[in-house]
């Protein structure tokens, strides 16, 4: 499938959402089908705050339409990514591992430490792709106030915390992301209410 990774328009975040509440279907098939079943989808004003930072990508397909996204705040000294989806349909055609690579060359370029994400350990689509991607699970001493702050949240609404990571990407001038064709991520989800 051809695509493009470009930053998103205010004009497509209703496309932006219907995408993330597609993707979410697929935790059904891990016995969560209550993240579908609830609608919940990232806030308009959320996105804006993202393409404002410059820091909401769109995996566009061949027609320029939306077909994945990705979002990430900064926060200590690093880059959190709040979310990544795929529309079912173009999964495990690389979108997800492009939209990555861009965030991590995006965090590289801007100087942050690290790139972390908030996600379930044991979805296979969330931390078992994000450790063939370079991630590693953080221990609980490494956690920052933000990151404690973001998985307060997430148990808030209604994520339960002993099913969720945080993960963190260790930038240094050396290191870059592990590319691979058998990494293809097989979706996408709740992020920072987490992927």
């Amino acid at each position: 499938m051809e695509f493009t990774i470009r930053l998103g328009s205010p004009t497509e975040f209703k496309a932006l959402q219907d995408i993330e509440h597609a993707s979410d279907e697929c935790f059904a098939s891990v016995g969560m089908p209550e993240i579908f079943e609830t609608g919940n989808v990232t806030a308009i004003e959320d996105l804006q705050h993202a393409l404002n930072r410059q820091n909401l990508w769109v995996a566009a397909d061949a027609s320029n339409q939306p077909i994945g996204w990705a979002m990430s705040i900064p926060i200590d000294a690093g880059l959190h990514n709040e979310q990544m989806c795929v529309l079912p349909r173009c999964q495990r055609q690389g979108i997800g591992k492009t939209l990555f690579s861009a965030r991590i060359a995006y965090a590289r370029a801007a100087g942050f430490e690290r790139v972390t994400v908030s996600t379930f350990l044991n979805v296979p689509w969330n931390a078992p792709t994000y450790e063939r991607w370079g991630y590693r699970i953080m221990k609980d001493h490494e956690l920052t106030p933000d990151l404690r702050q973001i998985q307060k949240h997430e148990i808030e609404h209604g994520l339960i915390g002993d099913k969720r990571v945080v993960m963190a990407y260790d930038l240094s001038p050396t290191t870059s992301p592990k590319t691979s064709n058998d990494d293809k991520p097989t979706g996408t989800g709740k992020e920072g209410t987490a992927i």
